[in-house]
C-alpha cells in the first residue's frame, strides 16, 4: 500500500485533540475533520483500542499501523 494521505491530512484530522484521548475520540475527530482523502480515517480506525497520552504517542501508533500494512516497506506520511 502506497500512502495517499499527506502529513497535512493527518494534521487536519487530528488537530485540537486533548490528551489523554481514547481511540474512539480520535476516530470521531478524524471522521469529522479529515482531509479529502479518506485514508487518514481508515488508518485511524485501525489503531489499537487504547488511550493515547500524547500526540507523539498517537503518531507512533499511526506509523506502526502503516508498517504493519506494508511490512515496513513504505514510510508513513506522518
Amino acid at each position: 500500500m502506497q500512502p495517499r494521505a499527506t502529513r497535512e491530512d493527518f494534521e487536519r484530522a487530528l488537530a485540537g485533540l486533548e490528551y489523554p484521548v481514547s481511540k474512539a475520540a480520535v476516530v470521531r475527530k478524524a471522521q469529522d475533520h479529515g482531509g479529502i482523502d479518506t485514508e487518514a480515517d481508515a488508518i485511524v480506525a485501525q489503531l489499537p483500542d487504547r488511550s493515547f497520552d500524547s500526540f507523539p504517542g498517537l503518531v507512533e501508533a499511526i506509523r506502526a499501523t502503516y508498517r504493519a500494512q506494508t511490512d515496513g516497506d513504505v514510510a508513513s506520511p506522518i
